[in-house]
């Protein structure tokens, strides 16, 4: 079986393992790398199943987006060459990332519900324009950042943390460090999820229905005060596994 068909088979999570366990060497076998370009594929077509079936039902819901025309935005239709010239400045982007961009686009659910009086929801957001990972990338190397720090991988920012998303002022955005060569990467400064990114994902998604503030225990000001919404635990037992 092709990774493609132990994906499909079920097996997400054990799929997105072995890719990441190959580290860059992934990408010096076309065959290998054509297989789990196609896992990536199939699985931000799942994550965009969801967030499309999340968006409309906040909506119906009564739920108010901060910023509704950003909220579920489409991909560029010209993502996947404008990415290869990417990487031709900044470095390999990680797989799972590109798969984000080409397939999903961008997603950004942070606002209110009515009957939700819960401000640390931390709401689904993945936001990386392909334009900013160059301008961002360009600007480390122009203020000599990569010689302070003694490195050659910078931290692309993806989303606030769940305190600037309550417009609070809180800590460093949610990354992921880049150039990075693997099939996946590292969800970074995000304290309830020690994973990758499609770590983050399936948990987001699937365990919190796009709202994982839900799970915060700690510090306990900003743990939830009312049970998990109904809605979004009908939502997640529909929602397609990836």
């Amino acid at each position: 079986m092709t990774w493609a068909d132990e994906y499909r088979a079920g097996d997400h999570e054990g799929v997105w393992r072995k890719l990441t366990e190959l580290g860059p060497g992934l990408r010096q076998d076309s065959a290998a790398w054509d297989d789990a370009t196609e896992v990536a594929r199939e699985t931000m077509r799942r994550v965009r199943a969801n967030v499309e079936r999340l968006h409309a039902a906040l909506l119906e819901d009564g739920y108010r987006f901060d910023r509704p025309d950003d909220a579920l935005v489409a991909p560029a239709a010209d993502a996947h060459d404008r990415l290869d010239q990417v990487e031709r400045v900044v470095g390999p982007l990680p797989l799972s990332l590109r798969g984000w961009i080409e397939v999903v686009g961008s997603v950004n659910f942070v606002g209110v519900h009515p009957e939700w009086d819960f401000e640390y929801a931390d709401p689904l957001v993945v936001d990386c324009p392909i334009d900013h990972i160059v301008r961002e990338y360009e600007e480390r190397e122009a203020s000599g950042w990569f010689e302070e720090e003694d490195s050659d991988r910078f931290p692309l920012d993806l989303a606030p943390d769940y305190l600037h998303k309550a417009d609070v002022s809180g800590g460093a955005p949610y990354s992921i460090w880049v150039p990075d060569a693997a099939a996946d990467a590292r969800w970074e400064f995000d304290d309830l999820h020690e994973t990758a990114f499609t770590g983050y994902l399936r948990s987001a998604l699937l365990d919190w229905g796009g709202f994982p503030g839900w799970a915060r225990r700690e510090p306990a000001w900003a743990a939830p005060t009312e049970p998990w919404p109904p809605l979004l635990a009908d939502l997640t037992a529909g929602f397609e596994r990836f």
